[in-house]
């Protein structure tokens, strides 16, 4: 019988993982840094792995690290209209919104799920995901990221 892997694996929204459970967990936090705060209790003082398939090396096009410090990470996001990513991963941490987004996730599994926000929300994770992003709008997309390491 083969060993499982005891390797932390990143959610897959839409099976065992609904978006909600990922990009809009209970918001107790009415703002940015509020959500911030809250994210990082639950990572507490471990550090998560380097994700396998990091954006900022898969798609340095859209993604650009703008800060980077043993404890956190911030990557500047942008997509031209209708592009689309590779499949990547994010650490647990916070979007911010910089314009409106419509976007198409596609997660590992196939499954899809259209993600709508108006500039200056934000959605949080408070888990390593992974996912396709297609950009729906006809204009472009800016966000920024903020990981947490740690």
């Amino acid at each position: 019988m083969p060993a499982k892997s005891t390797a932390a694996q990143p959610a897959r929204l839409g099976t065992s993982l609904k978006a909600k459970d990922i990009m809009e967990q209970p918001v107790i936090a009415a703002t940015p840094q509020a959500a911030l705060r809250d994210v990082a209790s639950q990572v507490g003082t471990t550090q998560c792995p380097t994700p396998e398939r990091d954006p900022v090396k898969l798609d340095p096009k859209r993604y650009k690290v703008e800060l980077e410090t043993d404890r956190l990470r911030i990557v500047r996001v942008r997509y031209g209209p209708r592009e689309k990513s590779p499949m990547h991963q994010h650490l647990p941490g916070l979007t911010v919104m910089l314009t409106d987004s419509d976007f198409k996730f596609t997660y590992p599994d196939g499954c899809t799920e259209e993600i709508h926000k108006k500039a200056g929300e934000f959605h949080s994770s408070q888990v390593t995901w992974e996912h396709q992003a297609e950009n729906l709008a006809k204009k472009v997309f800016k966000g920024l990221i903020i990981e947490l390491k740690k």
